[in-house]
């Protein structure tokens, strides 16, 4: 069984790759917990999700209203069933074509080699700016 830090770095690739189906199937639990912090009035993807097909709906979000034009994930720390990322991003906003640049840290919950909490830090207010 691959290392949750290993587990972190195929999901990271997958999601660059545009495999999204392949990302949840393989590696989100169906009891999973995604948390993407935002106002929802104002950022589509925002709000807390559960289970693969809401996580799905999650990134259907992301891509219907954002181009992204860079994803650096940077330094990862592993302890125990715990990843910890720290990364940069840039994205148009499609609605507006603004630019938004952020930085960011997801925290990954693992049990037996499957992702069951994640939790994004990321700078909201910028990206309310983008897509207003």
């Amino acid at each position: 069984m691959a290392s949750n830090l290993e587990t972190t770095k195929k999901g990271y690739e997958l999601f660059k790759q545009g495999d999204i189906s392949t990302l949840v199937k393989d590696i989100v639990d169906d009891t999973c917990t995604w948390i993407s912090p935002g106002p929802q009035d104002k950022l589509p993807w925002a709000g807390n999700f559960k289970g693969r097909q809401e996580i799905a709906d999650f990134f259907a979000r992301v891509a219907q209203n954002l181009d992204i034009t860079e994803f650096a994930p940077g330094e990862m720390i592993e302890q125990g069933d715990t990843v910890v990322v720290i990364g940069t991003s840039s994205a148009r906003a499609k609605r507006t074509g603004k630019t938004i640049k952020d930085n960011w840290v997801h925290i990954f919950k693992y049990n037996q080699g499957r992702m069951v909490f994640f939790q994004e830090y990321t700078d909201t207010a910028a990206a309310v700016l983008g897509m207003s």
